[in-house]
Formats: structure tokens, sequence, C-alpha cells
């Protein structure tokens, strides 16, 4: 997902969010990671998109379903049919298990359903982009982040399936509905993040980080287990108040801590290629595992300190060496006679 604007500090919160993906996905082997990853990793891709779509202020909603398509779908539906591939290669499955992979990708790749977990992302992402360029069209900011919280209410209440823990709608638009939340809040907090950011008074940079070390603080309790915002009396809506507030706490960790290291060239360059790295990590961390193999050793994590750093070095090897043959072969691919694939 190239962007024409380039805010350092929001590549390098995309390159620790893909990080936090792939060891999250590691499962149990990842430890406390594991589970403290689910709780933030998600709305932490989605607020920041939102604060993109607050610089580049794409207002034609063909212009948008052309950039969706182009830079998401496209993409996504290649990873998707390369995945089937791998699964139906590597698991020699049955005709019946790779036609219903098939049919997941004639979903939309639905969370949870499909061989490559990531893939769910993108078409999610795509949903939220092309329903926000409709909405947007009320102008009105804090219409807008009304009308995205309805929709979150909604999906989180009303919906037959949890789409939290039970997705079930095609594209996952149910995902979609809830997730929009978090993007209209970068879409209508952005300006304030990097006015906070920026800020070169004294009292401005004790207020960053001072909220920043107790959102940490926060950060660390749940890394251990202990949810602070599980003391809060439950009342009604609490549940989803807490859902909404656990994952902003912890991502202004990230933002902070982005714009601190936000002049380390690799972080901000792995995370300018995170759609080609989310596309592809089901294919390589299966190949990898198989490349083990062959060479003797096993994929074995003997403790969580392995799983990070097996993270952070898969993460840079497929930066250098996967990322440019991609980034090559979409290229080749939008250069095709129109006869073949829809001008783009």
């Amino acid at each position: 997902m190239e962007e024409k604007v380039r805010i350092k500090w929001i590549d390098v919160a995309r390159c620790l969010g893909i990080f936090a993906i792939f060891l999250g996905h590691y499962g149990t082997a990842a430890g406390n990671a594991y589970t403290w990853v689910f709780t933030h990793h998600v709305p932490l891709f989605f607020l920041i998109s939102g604060c993109m779509e607050a610089l580049n202020n794409r207002n034609s909603i063909r212009k948008t379903l052309h950039r969706v398509g182009k830079n998401i779908l496209i993409p996504w539906f290649i990873f998707g049919i390369v995945s089937i591939v791998v699964f139906a290669i590597r698991e020699q499955g049955s005709m019946a298990a790779v036609g219903a992979q098939v049919i997941q990708l004639a979903k939309g790749t639905t969370r949870n359903h499909f061989v490559a977990g990531g893939l769910w992302f993108l078409t999610c992402i795509a949903v939220i982009q092309i329903a926000f360029a409709i909405i947007k069209k009320v102008k009105c900011k804090l219409c807008i982040l009304g009308i995205c919280l309805a929709l979150s209410v909604i999906a989180y209440y009303a919906l037959p399936n949890f789409p939290l823990h039970y997705p079930s709608l095609p594209y996952n638009l149910d995902s979609a509905m809830y997730y929009i939340l978090f993007y209209a809040i970068g879409y209508v907090s952005f300006p304030w993040i990097q006015k906070s950011l920026e800020c070169k008074k004294t009292s401005g940079r004790i207020a960053v980080g001072a909220t920043a070390l107790v959102c940490l603080a926060y950060a660390a309790l749940l890394f251990f287990g202990k949810d602070l915002l599980s003391y809060v009396p439950n009342f009604i809506g609490w549940q989803f108040i807490k859902s909404i507030i656990r994952p902003l706490l912890i991502i202004w960790v990230y933002i902070v801590g982005s714009k601190l290291l936000e002049n380390v060239s690799i972080l901000g360059a792995i995370g300018q290629n995170t759609l080609y790295l989310c596309g592809s990590e089901y294919i390589i961390k299966k190949l990898f595992g198989d490349l083990l193999v062959v060479f003797g050793l096993s994929q074995s994590y003997s403790n969580p300190m392995t799983t990070y750093l097996c993270s952070a070095l898969l993460l840079v090897v497929l930066h250098k060496y996967f990322v440019p043959l991609e980034k090559k072969l979409f290229a080749w691919i939008y250069q095709l006679p129109s006869k073949f694939f829809v001008k783009i």
C-alpha cells in the first residue's frame, strides 16, 4: 500500500505492528506475547491507516475503488492463490480440502477460515476504505466518528456471530463494521497526534512523555496478565468501551515509541512494505520451515526469546530478499495487456 505522503513515525509503527503480527501467529511459542499482541495489533493497523486517510484526502469514491482494487485486492488475490498452492503441495490435501480453500478465497478469506490467516486483513481494510469514502461525504468529522461508532456498536452487540471471536461474513464485513471505528479515530485524531508529537514546548513534551509512560505501565502489566481495566466496576456498555480503550492505550505507546525511533531507517523501510509482508507471511513461514528440514534442522522454539528473534530475522530476510521480487512481479502483472486484465 504505497502512499504519496510518508510520515516516518507511521512507517515505524507499521514495522512494529507487523512484527507483533508475525510474533502472535507463532501461537503459544511466543509466551505472554501471544495473548498480549492480540489485544491491540489489529486496531493499531486500522488506526494508522486512518491517519493516512487524513493525509491522502481521497474524496472520490471512484478513485478509492480504483486504488483499492489495484493496491490491495489484486495483491490479496495473488497471495491467496499462491497460499492455496503451497497448502496443496505441503499438506497433500484432498481435492475437498483444497476446494474448501478456493471457496474461502472466493468469499474474501474470512478471518479464521482461510489457510493464510493474515490475508483477512487485506479484504477487511479494502471494505473499510470503500465504506469510509462514502461516509466521508458527510464532511463533519464528529458525524463521521458517530456513524463509525454506531457501526461498531451494531457489530459488537447485534450481529448473530460475535465478529471479534467468530467472524463469518464474506469479505470480513462484520470485522470491518467493528474495526472501522479505529480507522475513524485515526482519521479524526491525526492532526492532534501529529501536533503533539511535533510540539516544541517543554510542557507539551512532558505531557506526551508522561502519558506514554502511564500507558507503558498499563501495557507492561497487561503483558504479565494483569489488566487494570478489569478492576473498573462493570456497567452497561463497559465491555464494548473496554474493547476500544484497551488497544488505544497501548497504541499510544507504539506511536510515541515510533516517533523516538523514526530515524532508524531499517524500521521505516520495513514499515513501507507491510502489504507484501502480510500477504506472504504464511507462504514464507511454511517454506522456511521446510528449508530447515532439508538441512536437517528443526523449527522449534525453546523459549519465547527464540520466537522473538526468529520473527525479527524473518522480517528482515523478507524485506531484503523477497519483497523486491514481489514488487517486480506485481509491476509485471500491472503491465500485462488489458485484454487479459482490467486496465489499472
